[in-house]
Parts: C-alpha cells; structure tokens; sequence
C-alpha cells in the first residue's frame, strides 16, 4: 500500500486539529494518560501524519499501541496498517493480520476490509506460528506461581499458569511483541518478547503491597459496539460468582462490586450481539477498570407461516369441525389422488350422503336420513 492511501484510510478517524502548538501536545497527552483510549489513538494519527506536532511515526506506534491494548480498535487497525507497510515499525505482514483480527472480532469494519486483504496477497503462502512456552515465578524467592496471566494483549493470545507455574503461547507470528504478566498480590509485569527467539522463558513477578488479600475487589468499565458507540442493557455477570452480575446503564458503564480477587471471567451478553467473555486479575481492595468492545450478530428467527381462510368458513364452523374430526373433509392430496372427473364424485365418497338430481339435471348433495320436518331427504351445505 502506497503512503498516500495508506494516509487516505487513517484519515477515516482524523479530527480537526488546532495549529500547532506545545499546549495542544500537552492536552492530548494528558488525555491520553487519564485513560482517553481515543485521544491516544488521535495523538498518534498527530504524530504519524505530523498534524501539530513534529511527525514521528515511532511514537506514533507507540501511542496507537497503548490505545489498542486499552480496547481502542482503530488503535489496533492502525497499528496494523504501520505493521504492514513497515512506517514507523519493523516490517511484519503476520503482525499486522494479527493486530486486523483483533479490530476486525471487535466489530471495526476498517479491521476487517485490511484483514481481508492481507489475507488476499498472502493467499498460498503459510505464515509461520510459533509457541512459546515458559514458567512464571516470584522474583525474590523464584518460588512458582500459579493462575498468572500471561499475555500478547495486540494479538489477543494468552494464557494462564498451571500448579507448577508453566504456560504455553500458541500461534505467535514472528517478530518482537509486547507481553505482559500479572497474579493477584503481584505487580503488572510489561516485557518485550522475541519470536521466534529461545521458545522457553522465564517471567519473575514483584510482590505488590495489597494490605488485607481477602478484600473483595470491583470492576469498572464501559461496553461499546462499532464506532465507540455505547451499548446499554448488555448482561454481565462474574463466572463462578452467582452474586456478582449487573447490566450496562445508557452510557454504556457497568460496575460490579465484591468481587473475589483472583482470575476472573467475565461474561459479556445481549440479544443482537455476540457474547463475549474477559478474563482479567482482581487485586484485593481495588478497582479494574475494563473496555469491552462488542459486535453485531444477525439473529436467526423461525420462519413465519400465513394461512388465509375464508371468513365465510370460520364464521360457518367448518375450521372448527376440522380441528374436532367432526364431519368428511377431502385434502389437496387426497382429491389429487381421486382425480374425480366432476365435484360430483366426491360427494358420492361421502358416509350418510348421496346426490339427488332436479329435473334440469341439478345435483344437490343430501342426507340419506330423512327428518320429520322435511319429510324426506336432508339438503347438506358443502364448502368448496
């Protein structure tokens, strides 16, 4: 992809920009470090379009990498497009399908059209993975540690430490990515991890200071759909923790309270949209603060049937006799069977009944009984 349109397709998330100055800089960074995912996002569009600032597109892929990892998925898309084209950043096709994969599950259109592409040119050739296995230990003392995190949060790859402090990373493409560990008790752990590099490895945790380690935990967040739009009444609920559920609010915010420190699941849920579940570390006594993007699901629903009936029939009671078996009813299968040569031949079908003719040769079907106030044969309606 050539840098003009590559410039083309960043521009779908620009947004005016103010002249250059060191006090704009300054807002978007501190936006940027309160947690605004999208001002990081627009800051390294600055940086990588040199909007404002001096163009630098290695802190721009920092930036862009700091948004997606927090959720931001034009983050992701547009950290992939710098992966693809090598701007800013080692030259990494698989990368970069990686980082359009995560944007592309998260509903991010732009995600998925790059995906598709990238899957296009590399269509026929096979894109090495690796594993990467490791252990997972206390620093001071090197003792194991158990139910650690370990995760690649750009390609959306992790996995949790077993009894005996081993993991496994599967499906890593090559090149240098940022992995990050954390354990409830212990501090949050970034490292840089080289693929395909030695395939074993070694993370060491530092003790964090949490005071009462029984303390429940909460969690914070907000559940947007496509466009950062918010979506509300979405179910969450804590696995494992009957008590611990809530649904999102019209802004999309959720909280949930008491939450048992530890590894924790939580489950994403609402009609229309495709479930989804996290899996994060609650830390005793404090808060976590979660952004879960959330994409569209057709829903699938029964095929519905019309039947048109006769208002003269219904008010007659003949779909009603057909419902209780109560009189002689012929389906289109059955008259197709028969294959009467006139309307005629069914009738004479008919237990009780028989055809009497006038003199213009008239037919009219009637009982066989007769009754005191006809003083002969019966005339029966029939409903063709």
């Amino acid at each position: 992809m050539r840098l003009g349109s590559r410039l083309a397709v960043l521009l779908v998330s620009l947004l005016p920009f103010p002249v250059a100055s060191q006090g704009t800089e300054q807002l978007y960074q501190k936006a940027c470090d309160d947690g605004d995912l999208i001002a990081c996002n627009l800051f390294g569009l600055m940086y990588e379009t040199g909007q404002g600032v001096t163009r630098d597109p290695a802190r721009a892929a920092t930036l862009y990498q700091r948004a997606c990892e927090g959720g931001e998925l034009m983050g992701c898309t547009n950290l992939g497009l710098m992966y693809e084209t090598g701007i800013g950043v080692a030259e990494d096709v698989a990368g970069a399908a990686g980082l359009f994969r995560v944007a592309c599950e998260g509903g991010q259109s732009l995600g998925c059209d790059r995906l598709a592409e990238v899957g296009r040119r590399t269509e026929g050739e096979a894109i090495q993975r690796y594993t990467k296995s490791g252990r997972v230990g206390e620093k001071e003392s090197g003792a194991v540690l158990s139910e650690a995190i370990v995760e690649v949060p750009a390609l959306g790859i992790r996995a949790i430490s077993d009894a005996s402090g081993r993991f496994e990373l599967v499906g890593l493409p090559a090149g240098q990515h940022l992995v990050r560990a954390t354990r409830v008790g212990y501090e949050l752990l970034d490292g840089l991890l080289e693929v395909p590099g030695n395939p074993d490895f070694v993370v060491l945790l530092d003790q964090d200071d949490v005071g009462d380690r029984l303390a429940q935990g909460r969690i914070e967040g907000k559940v947007a759909g496509a466009g950062e739009q918010a979506v509300p009444d979405v179910d969450i609920s804590v696995l494992g923790q009957p008590r611990g559920r809530t649904s999102s609010n019209q802004q999309g915010r959720f909280t949930l309270r008491d939450v048992k420190p530890g590894v924790t699941e939580i489950r994403f849920s609402r009609l229309g949209y495709a479930p989804r579940t996290a899996t994060l570390i609650v830390q005793p006594g404090r808060t976590v603060e979660l952004s879960v993007t959330m994409s569209t699901r057709p829903i699938e629903l029964e095929a519905i049937q019309v039947t048109v009936r006769s208002s003269n029939l219904e008010q007659n009671g003949f779909f009603r006799r057909a419902r209780e078996g109560a009189g002689t009813h012929f389906t289109p299968q059955e008259i197709e069977s028969i294959d009467p040569t006139v309307v005629s031949d069914l009738f004479r079908r008919v237990p009780g009944m028989r055809l009497q003719y006038g003199l213009a040769g008239e037919a009219r079907v009637v009982s066989r009984r007769s009754t005191s106030l006809t003083l002969g044969p019966c005339p029966v309606p029939v409903y063709l």
